[in-house]
């Protein structure tokens, strides 16, 4: 598994908000600031923009590494 963070990291946060917009895909509030793997990277997932969704980092962080049907 690669490294997650820095530049990479903001590139595909402003990427993934400029495709979904910044409803947060966990609580459906505006205002995401962070990005969410719909298949965890432990588990997997790609950080291919298909794989990728807005998300607050509150309700990212809650969410850990569980799938999405969790």
């Amino acid at each position: 598994m690669t490294r997650w963070g820095g530049r990479k990291v903001a590139e595909l946060r402003d990427l993934v908000i400029a495709t979904y917009g910044d409803v947060c895909c966990l609580c459906g509030e505006r205002g995401s600031n962070t990005v969410e793997h719909v298949v965890p990277r432990s588990r997997g997932g790609s950080d291919d923009i298909d794989n990728l969704r807005p998300a607050h980092k509150s309700c990212n962080s809650s969410r850990q590494d569980r799938d999405a049907n969790e």
